[in-house]
């Protein structure tokens, strides 16, 4: 049907019978073609194909949809050309036959309604291409686009793609595109995607040309593959993968709502790589993958809005991270955590109720708030938690909100200040005989300031008293016994800054007894506590040296195993593997660890066997160094007026 400039109009049902039509109004101008009623296949066993041509440019004609398209029988094509193409109908269904066909839209596409398109046929998914465009009919009422490509375990998908701007003028309101292989939109920068509503795209492929991708209202913003077992990469570099869906440009992406990464259905593994998303305005960040693992690359940090609502939930998936950097920032907002195992860093202010069925570390650079329930094994009963749990911050305050439960095996809190306890006298269930450990600073500095923290079954156990004080005389004994049940332990934080993922243990303060099993992620163990004692004598002599320790005289008790015994103070030399040489003016002395005596042999401090890596054990200004496998400390640097004793000897 050939129609010089005339328009076309039909206003009763529409069947095509006879093969491949098509309808075409150019000449001087485009004449209209309008179906202001039904549009189908005559038969679901014969589908056909439709071509609209209503000229392009200036002159050129609409072309309108207002009934449904497909609904009853689908096509197998429909390619339009025109000025403008007018969706006025709810639903459009080109997804008969066994032809890959593409669905051409060339013009300016606006939505008079909610539309559906669906492209996802039981031969043979159809392609997506709008040369041109998308909008809203009116500015005033935002409608929503829906696009079926594809459905996950389809062999091939078919693809999604607008070259023009979407929304620019009036913008959409709610946007799916489901199942897409690729989903591409925009050509150049100015071409963005604007909606009031939620943009939700399962995609294999996403590319989004314009400067932003924006929500208006504040909506939920969903980005995943379309298929299923297929990971994902976020990252800020822009990077090419066939194998995974890349995120690569979700600085892009803006919405005061919630940015969901995956969905679930069981993806594969999301990889986070450095990414600073914290311009963005999001409320909320989630992660979803209903069974894969996130794994967050070596140093990784994943900066967001300061006060975004973090959560993990990924079913039986792993998070795993690193202790010793900040995987998530987010410096006044909240993380919780549904997943089978948990190993990460943080830089947030909120831990609130989170699950795992195994074990659970986190490591927070600021001050901490646990809110809520928190469970390290699958289930309510002994047998279901056979795993541990632990939180902690490198410095500020551990506060434990009232509510605050911790139900594992054995459970450990690390507060790098003080510790605040609002839970209560019993937030902790123990199972299979596990054990707690609480390590804060002195006891004074709690709330409540009580040697238990609040409590109930608590006793300090790693407590300094009095405090060392150079200069002094007398004998001080660091008490490290650790008796049965749960214990409170102070002056001892673990040094996390040392923790190191082929090799490593959270307190490294002694190699002896080990009080906590191994977490069932990245190979780490939790506390261990020395169950011995360290005595270190100052006792004054007349015919001693005079030196920054006062006077100073070998110890005159017996030696015996557990005790590091302070020798003489000597004067500065040049010679011995004990210290290096200091200037000799002043000559204030050195201080000389004389020996160790064990129930093996003695050793002399200052052999030339090297302390592994350990974190240093401070008493008072002595800091003393775990040594090796049978001695459990030695002498690592002490400052004696401005020389010092050097640190590996």
């Amino acid at each position: 049907v050939a129609g010089n400039g005339a328009a076309i109009t039909f206003n009763n049902p529409v069947l095509l019978a006879t093969g491949a039509a098509s309808i075409t109004t150019t000449g001087a101008s485009g004449g209209n073609i309008t179906f202001n009623n039904t549009l189908n296949s005559a038969s679901t066993l014969t589908p056909q194909a439709l071509t609209l041509n209503a000229g392009t440019g200036a002159t050129a004609g609409t072309a309108t949809f207002a009934g449904i398209v497909g609904g009853t029988a689908a096509l197998t094509d429909l390619d339009v050309t025109a000025k403008t193409i007018q969706l006025n109908t709810t639903s459009i269904s080109v997804d008969a036959g066994a032809v890959a066909n593409t669905v051409s839209l060339t013009g300016a596409v606006t939505l008079g309604a909610n539309v559906s398109l669906d492209l996802d046929g039981t031969l043979a998914n159809k392609n997506l291409s709008v040369t041109g465009t998308v909008n809203s009919a009116s500015a005033l009422v935002a409608r929503n686009l829906t696009v079926l490509a594809g459905t996950s375990g389809d062999a091939t998908l078919g693809n999604v793609t607008v070259t023009g701007a979407v929304g620019s003028t009036a913008p959409l309101g709610n946007i799916t595109v489901t199942g897409a292989g690729t989903l591409t939109s925009g050509t150049v920068s100015t071409d963005n995607v604007n909606f009031t509503g939620d943009l939700t795209a399962t995609a294999n492929n996403m590319t989004f040309n314009g400067t932003q991708v924006l929500s208006t209202g504040g909506g939920t913003i969903t980005l995943s593959p379309a298929t299923a077992s297929r990971g994902i990469l976020v990252t800020g570099t822009p990077t090419v993968d066939g194998t995974r869906l890349v995120l690569d440009s979700l600085d892009k992406v803006s919405t005061s709502g919630r940015l969901v990464i995956g969905g679930n259905t069981g993806l594969g593994t999301v990889t986070v790589e450095t990414l600073d998303l914290s311009a963005n305005p999001y409320s909320g960040f989630s992660i979803l993958t209903g069974g894969g693992n996130v794994n967050f690359a070596t140093g990784a940090s994943l900066a967001l809005p300061s006060a975004t609502d973090i959560r993990f939930s990924l079913g039986a998936g792993n998070v795993a991270g690193s202790t010793t950097a900040d995987n998530l920032v987010a410096t006044t907002g909240t993380v919780r955590f549904t997943a089978g195992a948990v190993t990460i860093g943080t830089d947030v202010a909120n831990l609130q109720t989170s699950t795992t069925q195994s074990g659970f570390v986190l490591v927070n650079s600021q001050s901490l708030n646990v809110l809520g329930a928190q469970r390290a094994g699958a289930g309510s009963s002994a047998s279901a938690n056979t795993f541990d749990y632990l939180a902690g911050t490198t410095s500020g305050n551990l506060t434990l909100a009232s509510g605050a439960t911790f139900t594992a095996q054995d459970i450990t809190l690390v507060a790098g200040s003080n510790l605040n306890n609002n839970a209560g006298a019993a937030p902790f269930t123990n199972q299979n005989g596990g054990q707690t450990l609480v390590f804060s600073t002195q006891a004074v500095d709690n709330q409540p300031p009580t040697a238990n923290g609040g409590f109930s079954g608590f006793g300090t156990v790693y407590l300094t008293s009095p405090s060392i004080t150079f200069g002094a005389t007398g004998t001080y004994t660091v008490n490290n016994s650790l008796p049965a049940g749960n214990q409170m332990v102070f002056s001892g934080p673990p040094d996390f800054s040392l923790i190191d993922a082929d090799s490593a243990t959270y307190n490294e303060l002694v190699n002896t007894v080990v009080y906590k099993a191994s977490v069932p992620v990245q190979g780490y163990t939790l506390p261990a506590i020395y169950t011995g004692q360290v005595r270190l004598g100052f006792q004054a002599a007349a015919a001693a040296v005079q030196n920054s320790l006062g006077k100073s005289a070998p110890a005159q008790s017996p030696e015996r195993a557990g005790r590091l015994r302070v020798g003489e103070a000597k004067p500065v030399q040049s010679t011995g593997p004990v210290a290096d040489a200091k200037p000799a003016t002043p000559a204030p002395g050195r201080l000389r660890v004389s020996q160790i005596q064990s129930q093996n042999p003695k050793n002399e401090v200052g052999q030339n066997n090297q302390p592994a890596n350990r974190p240093l054990v401070k008493v008072g200004n002595v800091s003393l160094r775990m040594s090796g496998e049978f001695y459990p400390f030695e002498l690592a640097e002490v400052a004696v007026a401005s020389p010092k004793v050097s640190q590996n000897r």
